[in-house]
Order: C-alpha cells, then sequence, then structure tokens
C-alpha cells in the first residue's frame, strides 16, 4: 500500500528521473540510433490499431467466452464470425 509519505512532488521526481538518465540523449542515439519513430521500442509504447487487434485477438483466446458468445454458440452451433478460434 501507498502511504502520503510515499507520494512525491513534481520536482522530486524529476530529480529521480535525471539521476537514471544523467545523458538522456546518449540513451537515445543508443536505444534508438536511427531516431525514435523508427525504433522498433516506438511499437511496444505506440502500437498500431492492427497490431493492438492481433494483441487482443490472441488475448482473447486465453479468456473464457463472454455469454453473448455462449449463447450464439448454442443458438447457431458455431462462434460469431471474427470470433477467435479454440
Amino acid at each position: 500500500m501507498i502511504s502520503e509519505r510515499d507520494n512525491y512532488d513534481n520536482s522530486a521526481c524529476v530529480r529521480l528521473f535525471e539521476q537514471f538518465f544523467t545523458d538522456a540523449d546518449s540513451l537515445l542515439d543508443t536505444l534508438a540510433p536511427e531516431g525514435w519513430e523508427s525504433s522498433p521500442l516506438f511499437l511496444a509504447f505506440h502500437p498500431t490499431p492492427q497490431q493492438r487487434y492481433e494483441e487482443e485477438v490472441e488475448a482473447a483466446k486465453d479468456r473464457p467466452l463472454p455469454a453473448t458468445a455462449l449463447v450464439y454458440l448454442n443458438v447457431y452451433g458455431k462462434l460469431p464470425k471474427g470470433w477467435p478460434h479454440r
């Protein structure tokens, strides 16, 4: 649990960040030598709509079917079109 004494103001957070990243330009050059937008890390923090869709489809395969999909399956004997196959 986080107590009030664990909360820091913005300036304290900035000082801590600066301690970790004393040379931010060098870090960025190391992580993304061809620029941030060209870095594979960019998609980890800014996924495309297609990437988000594919990740959600994969995650849905591990979740139980929602009630509406179960009803559809019981009525029509198949899952709704586009539903991840099991």
